[in-house]
């Protein structure tokens, strides 16, 4: 992993531009290179993900210069001190998430054969513009501006031939609303790849995110209170390094909280282990899916290691429902609706009316 840093220059351009003797070891007949910039300078926490469309290795600046696209710098200033990781393409969009004004006479809903045909191969971010151009019997075709409001998996994203897109329309007041939640998501992905890459885990996890990892899903369930599970579960992995831990629901009847490990230090022998914990009252499901390079491997470490630890801690589980991405880890098996993702990764069931965390390889930022 390279991390360029620089002071940024902000210009109307295509993607970014970097005059740094630091790159002069990279590749020049790489096809293509794409830049993580995350910025806490003057106080302020953002981060964008653009192309690398030119790379000056020979320059006269003593100190590196990261030239950026204006128009999708955000909260990233002129001269703010960055820090900037080389990074492989983002993974493809499954679907991508759209806003409207409310005055565009278009439907809320499936707008894929529109949004997709002039937007091909364009990175998806929040918060970002993308227009198209809708067809017209009674005048010219005309062009919709559209807010960018999330995608799965997470931005960043590449808009690829298999890519859906939903439309929502919202008044101006919500538009606001949902551009600073797109600050503020860009704001917490510059804090997370601050600790990723001081941790020495970024490469992993975005290994994770674009799909290059094996994965293997496996549930219990279990019945005494899913908080007294999850705090058991913490308990059980002390030797395993913490990557990521959070509580999302925590009420009277409801709970859901997940935490991901790392199992070794070493970044050559290393496999990420995610726990997602949910139920009511005093029962519940743990998911748990462990991700690595080789299968036979992690099929072992899932087998010989972490079900007999958790064995141990939360008496009484037995095997769970299958494990599908999408579906209900409930034993409805209803297949979730993305349009009722929420912000923090939980979708409510339509069916049974539990709360599911879709597992963090599309949750990764």
């Amino acid at each position: 992993m390279k991390v360029v840093t620089g002071k940024i220059k902000l210009e109307l351009r295509n993607g970014i531009c970097i005059d740094s003797p630091q790159v002069s070891e990279l590749d020049r007949d790489f096809q293509t290179y794409y830049g993580y910039i995350y910025s806490s300078s003057f106080g302020r926490n953002s981060s964008v993900f653009a192309e690398i469309t030119e790379i000056n290795y020979e320059t006269d600046n003593n100190e590196s210069i990261i030239k950026l696209d204006k128009r999708i710098a955000g909260e990233i200033a002129d001269n703010d001190i960055a820090s900037m990781i080389i990074s492989p393409a983002p993974p493809q969009a499954d679907t991508v998430f759209l806003a409207i004004p409310s005055s565009v006479g278009l439907p809320q809903g499936d707008w894929t054969n529109i949004v997709k045909e002039s937007n091909l191969g364009k990175i998806v971010d929040y918060g970002n513009n993308l227009s198209f151009v809708v067809p017209s019997e009674i005048r010219e075709p005309y062009v919709v501006q559209s807010q960018i409001l999330t995608s799965l998996p997470y931005p960043p994203v590449i808009i690829h031939e298999g890519t859906k897109f939903q439309i929502l329309k919202k008044d101006q007041a919500n538009l606001a609303v949902s551009l600073q939640k797109g600050y503020i998501s860009r704001s917490k992905r510059a804090k997370d790849l601050e600790v990723r890459v001081a941790a020495g885990y970024h490469e992993q996890l975005l290994a994770l995110k674009n799909g290059q990892l094996e994965n293997l899903g496996r549930s219990l369930e279990f019945t005494t209170k899913p908080k007294t599970a999850f705090e058991a579960i913490k308990t059980a992995f002390t030797t395993y390094y913490t990557i990521e831990e959070n509580v999302t629901i925590d009420t009277e009847t409801n709970f859901v909280g997940n935490i991901m490990f790392a199992t070794s230090k070493d970044l050559q022998n290393i496999q990420l282990v995610e726990m997602i914990v949910s139920g009511k009252d005093n029962a519940g499901l743990l998911a748990i899916w462990i991700y690595g390079e080789n299968r036979p491997v992690i099929e072992e470490k899932l087998q010989k290691e972490i079900l007999p630890k958790i064995g141990i801690v939360i008496e009484g589980m037995k095997e769970g429902p299958e494990l599908i991405q999408m579906y209900c880890a409930g034993n409805c098996g209803e297949m979730l609706k993305l349009e009722d993702m929420a912000d923090n990764g939980i979708i409510q069931c339509p069916a049974c009316d539990t709360p599911n965390m879709i597992p963090s390889r599309l949750r990764i930022h």
